[in-house]
């Protein structure tokens, strides 16, 4: 077996592999972007019967959820940015 067949050969499956792993990205992309839309739609829901069932007239105090908030905004973001992060590391 000559030398530049066998680089094509290598070659070609570098490619498949390639290919292989970029569907596979792009799959969990979209198991994720489903899962924060679930979470979402979740998270308003119940902010939504907590203000009109639970604390119609809330206190000034209610800072402490409002950082409780942000911190879920703040973990999302960051787990958001993780993806595209590691498919530039590829």
């Amino acid at each position: 077996m000559s030398s530049e067949s066998r680089n094509a050969e290598e070659h070609k499956i570098f490619l498949d592999e390639r290919r292989l792993q970029e569907a596979n990205s792009r799959k969990v992309i979209e198991q994720f972007d489903k899962a924060v839309m679930t979470l979402a739609a979740g998270g308003l829901s119940i902010s939504l019967l907590f203000v009109e069932k639970i604390a119609p007239e809330p206190r000034p105090s209610t800072l402490f959820w409002l950082a409780g908030i942000q911190h879920l905004e703040s973990f999302f973001i960051g787990f958001g940015n993780h993806f595209p992060s590691l498919k530039n590391h590829f």
